[in-house]
């Protein structure tokens, strides 16, 4: 399973793309993506993403 939320979105608070999986994966983000400040590997609506995870997960931005 992959979640991928959005936290922040519309308000004057930084954007923030929270990702978690229950395998391990690479979440790739492209130039497509704009107006978000912060990705974090984690789940959660706290301000602060819960990344205890033990899984590999990344994330690729270099596109």
């Amino acid at each position: 399973m992959t979640s991928i939320a959005l936290f922040g979105a519309g308000g004057s608070d930084v954007d923030e793309l929270r990702f978690a999986a229950t395998t391990a994966s690479t979440l790739t983000l492209t130039s497509a993506l704009s107006g978000i400040e912060r990705v974090a590997i984690g789940t959660g609506t706290a301000a602060a993403a819960v990344t205890t995870a033990t899984i590999g997960i990344s994330i690729n931005a270099s596109s």
